[in-house]
């Protein structure tokens, strides 16, 4: 067996597709080349009966609420109105005649009474900062603002209890 054998193969399309395939490259060809033509026809479709009927029921609709609107203005403005014609309206001196009228004069005795010990504290903390040469240093204002912070807190409970009463 020494002989040599060869195999040729072959791959093409069939020449039926071919043709058919040239026919559709030529068609293309033609049409690509033939300017554009816009569309003539109507591009929306028209309304339909239930379309005309909702849109005419909302424009009927509008200033439907107008009347409640006016009421509610109306109500509205009488509400801010006083009930009562005679009443008097509120504001401090209003409020002062229902008042003791010793209240005032016993908040500025315990009033004038608490400066006066602020004042003594005061005086005290400033001959303690002089004794230690300590005066007009950075630490005597903080002493001093602590000082009136503790004279506040106790002060404030004390004068608004007498003006509850």
């Amino acid at each position: 067996m020494s002989g040599t054998t060869s195999v040729t193969t072959s791959n093409s399309p069939n020449p039926a597709f071919l043709t058919a395939y040239q026919n559709l490259l030529t068609q293309a060809g033609n049409v690509a080349s033939q300017p554009l033509q816009q569309y003539q026809g109507q591009q929306v479709a028209g309304m339909t009966p239930d379309q005309t009927a909702a849109i005419n029921t909302v424009d009927s609709s509008q200033g439907i609420a107008t009347p409640y609107i006016n009421q509610a203005s109306q109500y509205f403005g009488q509400a801010t109105q006083p009930l009562w014609s005679g009443v008097q309206q509120y504001s401090p001196t209003a409020v002062s005649q229902y008042e003791s009228p010793y209240t005032q004069q016993v908040v500025d005795a315990t009033q004038s009474q608490f400066n006066n010990q602020n004042a003594q504290a005061q005086q005290q903390e400033t001959a303690g900062a002089v004794s230690q040469g300590a005066y007009g240093g950075d630490r005597q204002a903080v002493e001093s603002a602590q000082l009136a912070g503790q004279e506040q807190t106790a002060q404030a409970p004390v004068i608004a209890g007498l003006e509850n009463q």
